[in-house]
């Protein structure tokens, strides 16, 4: 029996969960979406991480809520730890990704970034002015 969800994310820039799911060693592509609204075409870029069961686990976009959405079949999720478990690793990943890249925006260079034991990450940003 197919149990389809969607959970709800915070990931709203693509490059930073792509960046995310690269240093979690996670394979995956870029899924081209065409979609025609009142005419007009447009498209999404979605991420689909392949499962060897053919069910492939999917971050689509969500154009009313403008970020990406976590898309399963729950009776085919085949990975190591439970779908909450799976977006709260993206998400660390994702969020130092978008703290470095942003800080980066604004001239700040990462002096270092260290995963510590515990599960938390020590990021360290420097900037040096003129």
């Amino acid at each position: 029996m197919s149990h389809l969800t969607n959970l709800e994310t915070v990931f709203q820039h693509r490059s930073y969960l792509e960046q995310a799911l690269t240093k979690l060693d996670i394979n995956w592509k870029r899924e081209k979406n065409i979609q025609d609204q009142n005419g007009k075409e447009f498209s999404t870029i979605n991420l689909v991480i392949p499962q060897d069961n053919g069910s492939d686990i999917k971050f689509g976009w969500n154009d009313q809520e403008n970020k990406y959405e976590l898309m399963i079949d729950t009776s085919f999720w085949k990975q190591s730890t439970t779908p909450q478990d799976f977006l709260g690793k993206v998400g660390q990943k994702y969020a130092g990704q978008l703290i470095v890249g942003e800080a980066n925006k604004m001239g700040f260079k990462p002096s270092s970034y260290q995963e510590e034991t515990n599960g938390t990450t020590k990021l360290v940003l420097q900037r040096w002015s003129n």
